[in-house]
């Protein structure tokens, strides 16, 4: 009786620990899925974000030298929309993963983006056939605003690193 009652608590033994290591090996696969999925959501906004950047920097620069006429400038700021928009798509996806942090500064990130794109558009507006020129003011103004988005791409990476 001893031996059968050994060998059924042996085999419950056995079978509690496989399942529980079935069961851990499959949460830190999880963990490990959701880490990496996350990881490329944040190097996704990155990457959009610092082609916005370089967008921005030759508008700026257009700007700064003067190399543009006042029909151009709606063209000129064609490739900052577009890349404003992967921004606003990857910022969607790192909300979904998430932590709460990381959505505040992706949204942030989004609103720079979004208040440099209004700044652009306002400077537009004071160009008109009689003054053809951004004031000397408004260009430095809007090279001070794109220093503000370089300050904010850093600070999502360095919050998005204490979470891959």
């Amino acid at each position: 009786m001893d031996q059968v009652l050994a060998a059924v608590l042996g085999a419950l033994v056995g079978a509690v620990a496989t399942w529980a290591g079935a069961y851990l090996n499959s949460s830190s696969s999880e963990r490990l899925n959701k880490r990496q999925a996350r990881r490329e959501s944040y190097l996704a906004l990155l990457r959009a974000y610092d082609r916005f950047l370089e967008q921005a920097q030759v508008f700026c620069d257009s700007l700064y030298k003067g190399d543009y006429r006042p029909e151009q400038f709606d063209s000129q700021l064609d490739e900052p929309i577009k890349k404003f928009n992967e921004i606003r798509v990857c910022a969607s996806v790192v909300t979904l993963d998430g932590p709460p942090p990381i959505c505040e500064e992706a949204n942030r990130l989004v609103n720079d983006a979004y208040n440099y794109l209004s700044y652009c558009h306002q400077a537009r507006s004071l160009i008109t056939e009689t003054n053809p020129q951004v004031s000397p003011e408004r260009v430095d103004f809007l090279r001070l605003r794109y220093l503000w988005l370089a300050s904010s791409l850093y600070s999502f990476r360095e919050n998005a690193s204490r979470y891959v």
